[in-house]
């Protein structure tokens, strides 16, 4: 596990030197998270990129890094290091070779990199069905915060269009993969619809995973090839299988899973695939693109689905809700102190922290309110001071309840018995 980290000369960080916090709490298992916390400017992201190139020289002199980290658990093979992003600018590059045999395995998880809806659909295959019980334990939590159990379908489609030149060709392949589905079990629904001198034919599949796996050596790769094949067969339109999960009384198709759901998936399955014991996972603004429910559940499903792992977690994020899902002592702060970056212990109790508190305490944000709420504010003790009664309760109604509110109602009560007398 990463310890300390000592940076001599990096990007904006000069001299400066980090003792992370343990990380661990009863709740925890074996995990350990740590979150990196401070103001724009602060260099939370370089931070991270300079622990991803301290890894590199680990073991080593080097003139601008000097790294320690403890191994309780070693595994086979090299230390790993993961990194995760989401941002808009990736800060994380790749690992540079510095010797014939690379210090640390080092995996890089991005947008760009994680790839498309049939990776994910592989990943969650390959987890649920794994030979490791911590794995497959693992690939049922994330499933379980997202409310879906183990997918049993896949489900397909395909369309054609009414050029009468092609309908016999098409017809042909369509046959040809009717067929064959239907020998492995497919189940169909088609639907017939007058269009112009012809007819569209929707042609709608659903195959278990049972089933596909028993009839096709190359499993689902065969019904992909099959259905690709639609396209060179004239189809104008199919779609590739995707998996189907229970969700309570009905099943849901990944394709129309929320974007915030796929997004959880996306996150989570290829942080899975990566794992390892003594791993240290850095990940940068986990909240980018989350709606706040997510972020919620941010920690807690770090927590459920890694927990039996010994690895690291260190996070950097401006999310309070984050913050407040933490304790104070898996935190550490960055501050600005006359032109160089310093870290500072957080001092108050965040673990279900107000966010208000929070945002004051963690992130040095005295206010919590957005600067356009703090003007009309302003506009509105200023109406009352100058005893302009109909423009201060015109503003008066525009806020939602707040103590502060209550306080500006007593003040709009005494104006108002003021000039009624």
């Amino acid at each position: 596990m990463l310890d300390a980290l000592t940076i001599h000369r990096y990007a904006g960080l000069r001299n400066f030197h980090l003792e992370l916090p343990n990380g661990t709490h009863p709740e925890f298992g074996n995990l350990r998270i740590c979150l990196i916390v401070g103001e724009n400017g602060t260099g939370k992201t370089t931070l991270l990129r300079a622990m991803t190139m301290a890894f590199t020289y680990a073991g080593r002199p080097h003139p601008r890094f000097h790294i320690t980290y403890e191994h309780g658990y070693a595994p086979q093979g090299k230390p790993r290091i993961i990194t995760s992003t989401y941002a808009v600018v990736d800060g994380f590059a790749r690992l540079p070779d510095r010797g014939p045999e690379p210090v640390v395995d080092h995996i890089h998880l991005s947008p760009t990199r994680i790839g498309s809806v049939r990776r994910l659909e592989a990943s969650i295959l390959e987890n649920i069905n794994s030979n490791e019980p911590q794995r497959r334990k693992a690939a049922n939590e994330i499933l379980s915060h997202i409310g879906l159990s183990e997918p049993t379908h896949y489900q397909f489609e395909w369309r054609f269009g009414s050029d009468p030149r092609l309908i016999s060709e098409r017809q042909l392949h369509a046959e040809k993969v009717h067929n064959l589905l239907t020998a492995a079990g497919a189940k169909w629904e088609i639907h017939e619809t007058p269009f112009r001198a012809s007819v569209r034919r929707t042609v709608k599949g659903t195959i278990s995973v049972r089933d596909v796996n028993e009839a096709f050596p190359d499993g689902i790769e065969t019904v992909y090839s099959l259905l690709r094949g639609l396209r060179d067969g004239g189809s104008q339109w199919y779609s590739l299988p995707g998996l189907v999960f229970p969700r309570q009384d009905e099943s849901i198709s990944i394709n129309d899973l929320s974007s915030g759901e796929r997004t959880m998936l996306y996150r989570f399955f290829p942080l899975l695939d990566a794992v390892q014991d003594e791993a240290v996972i850095l990940i940068d603004e986990p909240e980018t693109h989350l709606h706040p429910k997510w972020i919620q559940e941010f920690v807690a499903m770090l927590v459920s689905v890694f927990k039996s792992y010994h690895a690291q977690f260190i996070l950097a994020s401006h999310s309070p809700l984050i913050a407040a899902d933490l304790p104070a002592d898996c935190i550490v702060g960055l501050k600005r102190v006359k032109g160089t970056i310093q870290s500072a212990p957080i001092t108050v109790r965040s673990l279900g922290g107000n966010p208000a508190e929070i945002l004051e305490s963690v992130f040095g944000v005295d206010d919590y309110r957005g600067v356009f709420t703090q003007s009309v504010m302003k506009k509105l003790k200023q109406a009352i001071k100058k005893q302009n009664l109909p423009e201060a309760e015109r503003l008066y109604a525009l806020f939602a309840q707040s103590e502060e509110k209550l306080e500006l109602f007593r003040e709009l009560r005494r104006l108002r018995e003021e000039q009624e007398s």
